[in-house]
């Protein structure tokens, strides 16, 4: 089950995955939140991918 409000999430019980492209944990209080720009549009090493329970983690700047 999942309804909008009118913001740019949705609100998830805990138990359903978010769509692809977002994410939900205890700290977004299982709300679906859309994941970061991508680290590599940033120019910048992808340490962790937005796998739908984390958010994109980017590190140091590429060289270039």
């Amino acid at each position: 089950m999942s309804w909008s409000d009118g913001a740019d999430y949705t609100k998830c019980a805990p138990c359903v995955a978010c769509r692809a492209g977002q994410f939900s944990n205890p700290t977004t209080k299982h709300l679906c939140i859309n994941c970061s720009k991508s680290c590599d549009t940033q120019n910048k090493i992808t340490i962790r991918h937005c796998d739908g329970q984390n958010d994109e983690v980017c590190g140091k700047c590429l060289k270039g």
